[in-house]
């Protein structure tokens, strides 16, 4: 009999019970630091390039706490230092 294998969460660390959630995003642009900090997250891609998706699995609950995380930094990313000049609004703001 094959063994099954253990699926950990990228938010907590924690081996997922039961289905894992799939986090999904879309590789916008090569910035080669912000990929590699995927990968050591965890998250995994066919290819790392711009337009492909890199996705890993985890908690609902992690999965849901990620979503109010980056709906927050979305909102509050116009008062942010790292700002680029030049760069728009966000659309809400």
């Amino acid at each position: 009999m094959a063994k099954k294998t253990k699926v950990k969460c990228v938010g907590c660390g924690r081996v997922v019970r039961g289905r894992p959630v799939s986090l999904r995003l879309k590789i916008t642009h090569n910035q080669r630091g912000l990929l590699e900090s995927s990968k050591a997250l965890g998250l995994k891609s066919s290819s790392w390039r711009v337009g492909d998706v890199m996705e890993a699995p985890m908690h609902r609950k992690c999965f849901n706490f990620a979503t109010r995380v980056w709906k927050l930094a979305f909102v509050t990313r116009a008062l942010s230092p790292r700002r680029h000049p030049g760069e728009p609004p966000h659309p809400s703001v």
